[in-house]
C-alpha cells in the first residue's frame, strides 16, 4: 500500500520517530509524504526532507486541522494513508499531576483523533492508522494517563468511522529512536526478552497489519518464550480488580487498609514469656520479598530478576502494582504504598528505600 506515488499524511509532526518513517518512505518506497504538525516548519522539517509538504497545526484544534488537511489534499492532489502519531507523554504518578496535565496528554489521544476523523470525512482514503502503544495493553507504571489515553484511541478506531477505508490502531512496541532509550533502558529490555523496531520493519507490519481484519492490535518484539508469556497473561492471570469500577476500587484499597489497621492491635494482651508469639520471626530481606512478589503475580522467573530489573519492563501496571506493595507489606510488616514502585522503579532501589524504613530510628542522647 505504501509505495511509489502513495500519498501519506502524517499527523504528529517530525520527532524521532515520525522523522525516521519519512526518511523511510519517501527516500526507499517514493512514497509522497506531507506532515502535519505544532512546531513551525523552520524548527521541525531537516534539511533532507525539505522536499515534504508540510503544514502547522495543533491536532486537539479541529478547525486549524481542517484547514491544514484541506491544504495538504490540494498539494498532494488527494490522500491515501493517514498515520496519527501525535501524543503528548508527561510521565509521573497521577498523585503528583494536577488535572490539567493529565487532561494535555489524554487530548492529543483522544480529542485529537475525533478531530482528524472529522477533518478526513467525506474524503477517499483507503486507510486511517493510528499509532497507539503497548502501554494501552499493559499497563505503565508512571503514565497511567499515556496508557488510559492510547487504550481510548484503540477503542475509538474500532468504532465505525464517518468516512471510508481501513480503520486501524496499532500498539507499537519500543522504537529505536526514542530519545529516552539510553544504554541502560537498551540493557533491561535484552535481560526482559525484548527488542526495539526500526522504521523499516514498523513500515512492513503495518502493511501486514492492514491486510488483516482487526480494527486494533499490538506488535511485541522479542524472544518467542517471552512473547508466549504475553499472549497468555491475560488468561492465566484472569484478576477480578481489574473489572471494577473507580469507586469499587476504591473501595477495596480502604478496606485493606482498615484490616492491615486491626492486624496491628493486638486481640489479646502481650504474650506471655515462653509463648511462641512471643518470639520475633527472623527479618525478612526487602529484596527477596521484592522478587517473591513479583514472581507471585507476574508470574515471572525469579532468575530473571536481578537487582536492576525496572519493574515496568515486566509489565508492572497500576493494579499489578498495587498487588506487589500489599505482598511486599504483608512480608516486610511495613506500609509500602504502590507510587513507591514508580519512584524506586527498580528492585534494588526500592529494596533500599524499604530497609530505610524497617531501620529503627536514630535517637538524640538523653531520649
Amino acid at each position: 500500500m505504501i509505495g511509489p506515488g502513495c500519498r501519506v499524511l502524517m499527523v504528529g509532526g517530525l520527532g524521532a520517530v515520525g522523522t525516521a518513517l519519512a526518511r523511510e518512505m519517501t527516500g526507499v518506497l517514493g512514497a509522497r509524504v506531507a506532515v502535519i504538525g505544532r512546531r513551525p516548519r523552520a524548527a521541525a522539517v531537516p534539511p533532507d526532507l525539505a522536499s515534504l509538504v508540510y503544514h502547522q497545526a495543533d491536532v486537539t484544534d479541529a478547525a486549524a486541522l481542517r484547514g491544514a488537511v484541506d491544504a495538504v489534499a490540494a498539494a498532494l492532489g488527494g490522500i491515501d494513508v493517514v498515520l496519527h502519531l501525535a501524543r503528548v507523554v508527561d510521565n509521573a504518578p497521577l498523585t503528583a499531576k494536577d488535572r490539567s496535565r493529565a487532561a494535555a496528554v489524554l487530548a492529543v489521544k483522544t480529542a485529537g483523533t475525533r478531530a482528524l476523523e472529522a477533518a478526513l470525512a467525506g474524503r477517499e482514503i483507503r486507510a486511517f492508522v493510528t499509532f497507539s502503544s503497548l502501554a494501552a495493553w499493559f499497563g505503565l507504571a508512571g503514565g497511567a494517563d499515556y496508557a488510559a489515553a492510547c487504550a481510548a484511541q484503540d477503542a475509538l478506531m474500532a468504532a465505525p468511522g464517518p468516512g471510508p477505508g481501513r480503520r486501524l490502531s496499532i500498539a507499537w512496541p519500543q522504537w529505536a529512536y526514542d530519545e529516552e532509550l539510553d544504554a541502560g533502558r537498551v540493557a533491561a529490555l535484552r535481560t526482559a526478552g525484548l527488542g526495539t523496531i526500526d522504521a523499516a520493519r514498523g513500515i512492513a507490519l503495518l502493511e501486514r497489519a492492514l491486510a488483516g481484519s482487526a480494527a486494533a492490535l499490538a506488535i511485541v518484539v522479542g524472544r518467542p518464550d517471552v512473547l508466549d508469556g504475553l499472549v497468555e497473561r491475560p488468561v492465566a492471570t484472569a484478576d477480578p480488580l481489574a473489572e471494577l469500577s473507580d469507586e469499587a476500587l476504591r473501595h477495596y484499597v480502604d478496606t485493606l487498609r482498615a484490616l492491615d489497621a486491626a492486624a496491628d492491635r493486638p486481640a489479646r494482651g502481650d504474650p506471655a514469656p515462653g509463648d511462641p508469639a512471643a518470639v520475633d520471626p527472623a527479618p525478612v530481606d526487602p529484596e527477596t520479598a521484592i522478587r517473591a512478589a513479583l514472581a507471585r503475580h507476574l508470574k515471572v522467573d525469579p532468575a530473571r530478576l536481578a537487582p536492576a530489573t525496572v519493574f515496568a519492563d515486566l509489565g508492572l501496571d497500576s493494579i499489578k502494582a498495587l498487588h506487589v506493595a500489599e505482598t511486599v507489606a504483608g512480608a516486610l510488616g511495613v506500609e509500602v504504598e504502590p507510587v513507591l514502585l514508580v519512584e524506586h522503579p527498580t528492585i534494588a532501589t526500592l529494596a533500599a528505600a524499604l530497609r530505610e524504613r524497617l531501620s529503627p530510628p536514630l535517637r538524640e542522647a538523653g531520649e
